[in-house]
């Protein structure tokens, strides 16, 4: 029976050592979040750095500010033509700052 006990006390340990671990890591995650993504003084010299006036291949430069600033982008179509394609619809934008979806059509 002590042995039993002295096992299970053993894997207990592991699994909380690795839960705390997790801890320190959505911890360390979350300072992240707080300090770079969501200090709009950051952002803003971020992209004040990307100098996109300045450089010589613009179109690259303007994918990497919106890939920057762009957390995620969702399309959903709305209308479709008679072959089936795509003619018009809406696309959720969820920026990096804000954590706020806005529906753009």
């Amino acid at each position: 029976m002590v042995q039993v006990l002295t096992l299970q006390k053993g894997q207990l340990t592991t699994r909380i050592e690795g839960l705390d671990d997790k801890i320190k890591q959505s911890l360390s995650h979350l300072q992240y979040l707080d300090l770079i993504e969501a200090n709009p003084a950051e952002i803003t010299r971020n992209i004040k750095s990307r100098n996109i006036m300045t450089s010589q291949d613009n179109a690259h430069d303007i994918r990497k500010m919106v890939t920057y600033l762009v957390q995620q982008a969702i399309f959903t179509p709305t209308t479709r033509d008679s072959k089936n394609v795509i003619t018009k619809g809406e696309i959720a934008i969820q920026t990096r700052s804000s954590l706020v979806s806005t529906i753009v059509t």
